[in-house]
């Protein structure tokens, strides 16, 4: 790609960043995005480890396994909580005005 492409791709973005409604479109679809995808790897790995305890069920009473799948079910409450406050933080702070300054 040429230098007069590439600064014309980078004017187009910036133009268009620019605007505030269209800045928080992009955070808010970027902040859905990666909530999502941290709550559907949490959720697959809780699942895992679910299955992994029912097969060992057999060899465990039933209400401990019991407890510790709801133990899992808090565990993941508290962990998708935790992990949407974090990116809810990172992208308040990418929000600022500062981050569009150019160098």
């Amino acid at each position: 790609m040429d230098e007069n492409q590439e600064s014309g791709w980078v004017r187009k973005m910036s133009s268009t960043l620019a605007v505030p409604s269209n800045r928080k479109f992009v955070l808010d679809m970027t902040g859905t995005v990666t909530f999502e995808t941290v709550r559907c790897f949490l959720e697959f790995l809780l699942q895992k480890l679910s299955e992994c305890m029912k097969r060992s069920a057999d060899v465990v009473h039933e209400e401990v396994v019991d407890r510790g799948v709801e133990a899992m079910r808090y565990v993941s409450g508290r962990s998708s909580a935790v992990t949407s406050l974090c990116i809810t933080l990172c992208l308040n702070i990418l929000n600022s005005p500062w981050v569009l300054v150019p160098n």
